[in-house]
């Protein structure tokens, strides 16, 4: 995330940098895995953090919390992983879906695109 050192272990060290669209979601998650005495509510959420130089990236938290016997927390460890690249991906394939059915529901379009692809070599990547 380009924080090395200067990442200190406290909470508003990682929620500051949450994405506003984002903060509300991850900060209930959170909140409610710390307050599950039981243990049995996981931490497992996707999410956009601001990099130090300022770009958000999307990535994937899971974590674990050590509690005492009554189930009182003492110590997160949580793992992130970037998950931006594929998150891209996901949206790209989403949106040549929607292209794709709207050509097939569109015939007239379609012909021109397959008459385009027939005589002047262009070709339909998927």
């Amino acid at each position: 995330m380009g924080y090395e050192c200067d990442f200190p272990n406290l909470l508003s060290s990682w929620s500051d940098k949450l994405h506003p669209d984002d903060f509300d979601r991850v900060i209930t998650a959170f909140a409610a895995h710390l307050n599950d005495r039981t243990g049995k509510i996981p931490y497992s959420l996707e999410y956009q953090l601001r990099l130090k130089s300022g770009e958000y990236r999307w990535f994937y938290a899971g974590g674990e919390t050590l509690r005492d016997k009554n189930g009182v927390p003492l110590r997160v460890a949580d793992t992130l992983k970037d998950i931006t690249k594929k998150k891209i991906k996901l949206q790209l394939e989403k949106e040549c879906e929607k292209c794709s059915l709207a050509l097939l529901n569109n015939n007239e379009f379609t012909r021109i695109i397959f008459y385009n692809i027939t005589n002047k070599g262009f070709c339909i990547v998927q």
